[in-house]
């Protein structure tokens, strides 16, 4: 049982005497129109003012308040165009477009007739009525030609409860056996619960067939179920279209529910085939049965291909099923066969972006993923006809100006001398140890490792540096094992109690081991670090580092040093009896465990609540002079006997009397020793300092006047 003999202080009376700016930018895309109202005066205008203000108030007009407008576009819907008799209709203003929506929307399907843009058009994000669907329970059945024009700035703002009015949302709503073609729409902000794209939202029927429309700019389409940037849910074909954001941070396609994709949500089964399409720019996201680069299920008998997603982030944002299913894929989040009678196809395509899964984004580093999991109501096997394919996933590492997208394949190919430079955080729940690193130098610049197993397994003489590892969701025994000559600098390793130790060094028999660690933190682990006392290390040298979260360190190796290091609530075991302990600061109830004498201890800083202990071995000697207390010492012995020399203060207009305990007050500057006269039976409350363990109660021993 540990005895805690000595909690001192000094004894010294005490004498108290003591506007943001805002910025405004320009709106490209409404640029302001100066019209005759609101042009500058020519001077025969002004000179016509002055003499209509001469003449009198009888001269003067007074002209008429310019009414509010609305909003919505349905209140500005011109249908005076429309005639029922023509087979085409050349549409130019937005409001002769809402009249569109306004016909179809009242029962006019426009079957067998065209509808062709004469200009571009800008709707000025106000609130777009879709054409079709909507609640409306309508489509548009014929032709629609953009005729090479831009729709920017295309706004619906709907609910995601799952309700009429929500379902079938998008530039259309709902479409059928027509066509939608040549047009583009930039810059979009749809939001609904069911079936939703910026340009067709669909109703889950055979939709109008799609080709040649490109969504641009700035894309944030959100919904419940079924939403792609073209197409939310029907069966047609869609061919050469494009989704081309203003960034991946930015851009999005995004559910709340399940299936999602970069061009069509849920492209129903059966020979429908989207093909010639690419994905730029954009992030995929959501939680259930299928996230893809560019469809969210490839269904069975279904076809994609010659299809480009570049620069795009596929990301199912819940975690992966108990099974290991995960929805997310490059090109299609899930997929059906059939059970195998009508396997989809998928050919000739091409990704290059990321892949996460879990709400905390953990990395798909799967080359083959070309596809997410089978679907989740079918049972393997499963089969998807795959031919001419390439997913090139992010570079997450570089060896000599060579990219590699994963950090193994790195180290396979850096040779003694070589850097491996980290180029992204890497996050993992499938992570395979990195083992026999030699002579290799891992820059990690600053980026974060997340992992759920041990990093790396060093052979010696390599150099870590600045990164994090944060195996915070690791059950796993150590973070990196060490060997001689490797370096640490400027390395975080952040864990949970179930990680043993952060580092762990094993040495050989051959002389002049050293392993380096410094400006290191060590935070949450049992053990910050631990040289293996069979491995022989010769040295330990631990400097600037911070060790916190309970992690300890046992200073094993014989001319170990520790020096310039932080231990907050943590604790340092001084194992050896020819270490170097110097410039520490201890707070927050850590402590040091001494095990022989002999090691230099000096320099340090023992804060208020830290304490020293003294284990192992007897008749101990330890000189503390050299050392900060504050005012006050707590010492703890396991050992029956130690001899120690506390340090006199100094503090200016103040004479030190030395350190008390009740009525007994001790010097510094002199050995404290086992009381001669007393062994087993020290008297509780009287000559307390005896050092002898048997039988004597925990004292502590502090300042007093």
């Amino acid at each position: 049982m540990k005895k805690r003999l000595l909690s001192m202080a000094c004894v010294v009376p005490l004498c108290l005497t003591m506007l943001p700016a805002t910025a405004l930018a320009e709106d490209l895309d409404n640029p302001p129109i100066l019209s005759e109202e609101n042009s500058p005066q020519t001077n025969e205008n002004a000179a016509l003012s002055a003499e209509n203000a001469l003449a009198g108030d009888e001269s003067v007009e007074v002209s008429e308040e310019t009414p509010a407008v609305s909003d919505d576009w349905k209140d500005n819907a011109d249908v005076a165009w429309f005639t029922g008799s023509e087979t085409q209709y050349i549409l130019s203003t937005p409001e002769e477009l809402a009249g569109l929506a306004q016909l179809v929307n009242q029962g006019e399907s426009f079957q067998g007739k065209t509808i062709l843009l004469g200009a571009d058009m800008n709707l000025g994000n106000r609130e777009w009525t879709p054409i079709g669907g909507g609640g409306s329970g309508k489509q548009f059945q014929g032709t629609f030609d953009g005729d090479g024009h831009t729709i920017s700035n295309l706004k619906i703002t709907r609910g995601l409860s799952y309700t009429d009015k929500n379902i079938s949302i998008g530039f259309f709503g709902a479409t059928q056996s027509g066509v939608v073609k040549n047009f583009t729409l930039h810059n979009v902000d749809v939001t609904g619960s069911g079936r939703v794209a910026a340009v067709v939202g669909g109703d889950a029927n055979v939709e109008s067939k799609i080709t040649n429309v490109h969504v641009t700019g700035s894309i944030q389409i959100s919904g419940y179920w079924y939403v792609g940037a073209i197409l939310g849910n029907g069966y047609t074909s869609i061919s050469d279209c494009s989704v081309v954001g203003d960034g991946a941070e930015t851009s999005f396609v995004s559910i709340t529910g399940g299936y999602a994709g970069g061009i069509v949500g849920f492209m129903g089964e059966g020979n429908c085939v989207t093909s010639g399409c690419t994905v730029r720019d954009l992030t995929v996201q959501g939680a259930h049965n299928g996230i893809g680069g560019v469809s969210g299920i490839l269904h069975y008998g279904n076809t994609i291909q010659d299809c480009t997603a570049e620069n795009v982030v596929v990301w199912q944002t819940v975690t992966p099923e108990e099974d290991g299913r995960i929805y997310a894929g490059a090109f299609a989040g899930t997929f059906l066969d059939n059970g195998g009678k009508t396997p989809p196809t998928l050919e000739n395509c091409e990704f290059t972006g990321e892949i996460y899964s879990g709400p905390d984004r953990q990395d798909i580093l799967e080359a083959e993923r070309y596809v997410g999991s089978l679907w989740y109501g079918a049972h393997p096997p499963a089969t998807v006809n795959i031919a001419g394919c390439t997913i090139h996933m992010p570079a997450v590492a570089q060896v000599n100006g060579q990219s590699y997208s994963d950090l193994s394949r790195a180290a396979e190919a850096a040779k003694p001398g070589d850097t491996i430079s980290l180029l992204r955080d890497i996050t993992s729940s499938t992570w395979s140890t990195i083992r026999n690193l030699s002579g290799i130098t891992l820059e990690g610049n600053g980026h974060v490792l997340t992992l759920n197993t041990q990093a790396f397994q060093s052979n010696g003489g390599n150099t870590f540096r600045n990164f994090t590892l944060d195996l915070t969701g690791s059950a796993d025994g150590y973070g990196i094992g060490a060997a001689s000559g490797d370096v640490f600098q400027n390395v975080s390793l952040l864990s949970g109690k179930d990680l043993s130790y952060g580092i762990f060094i094993s040495g050989t028999d051959n002389d002049h081991e050293t392993v380096t660690v410094d400006n290191c933190t060590f935070d949450g682990m049992s053990h910050a670090i631990y040289d293996d006392k069979e491995g022989k290390l010769e040295s330990l040298i631990v400097t600037n580092s911070t060790l916190k979260g309970g992690a300890c360190l046992i200073l094993c190796a014989p001319q170990g040093q520790f020096t310039g290091n932080t231990l907050d609530g943590t604790k340092l075991s001084i194992a050896g009896n020819d270490q170097t302990v110097t410039g520490n600061t201890l707070r927050n109830g850590s402590s040091i465990s001494f095990y022989q004498d002999g090691s230099i201890f000096t320099g340090n800083h023992i804060l208020s609540g830290s304490y020293l202990e003294f284990v192992q071995d007897n008749d101990q000697n330890w000189d503390l002079r050299d050392n900060d207390f504050g005012e006050e010492i707590i010492l703890t012995t396991e050992v029956e006997t130690v001899s120690v020399i506390l340090p006199t203060l100094e503090k200016t207009g103040y004479t030190f009397a030395g350190w008390r305990e009740g009525e007994t007050t001790f010097l510094g500057g002199r050995p404290l020793l086992p009381h001669p006269k007393y062994d087993a039976h020290c008297p509780v409350g009287k000559d307390l300092l005896c050092w002898v363990r048997r039988g004597l109660q925990q004292r502590d021993f502090r300042l007093g006047p």
